[in-house]
């Protein structure tokens, strides 16, 4: 199965999952403690979801120009990341110490 749409469903099935919950919790007349867990765990799984999605976003897209002003971080300083790398790499692990050992 494609990454993208087990995200995808993923993504639908939390949310609705949560919303399931809610309507619960308001329809019901007696507080449930298993409810109001299962709404709670629910909810926090959404807010960590969707902050990492959009953290990933605002990282790595668009590919393409700016979106409301916003460009990548990494195709912003893809430049300035490839040197640090290259310099990492050649000081860490292509050094003439370390190959001599």
């Amino acid at each position: 199965m494609d990454v993208a749409k087990l995200d995808l469903w993923f993504r639908r099935l939390i949310s609705l999952v949560t919303v399931g919950f809610g309507i619960t919790q308001l329809i019901l007349p007696e507080k449930n403690i298993w409810i109001d867990a299962g709404f709670i765990i629910c909810m926090a799984g959404v807010v960590g979801y969707y902050t990492n999605y959009l953290a990933i976003k605002m990282l790595f897209q668009p590919k393409q120009g700016k979106v409301l002003g916003w460009e990548g971080l990494v195709p912003k300083n893809k430049e300035r990341i490839a040197e640090s790398l290259g310099d990492s790499i050649q000081k860490n692990l292509l050094a003439p110490e370390i190959i001599l050992e």
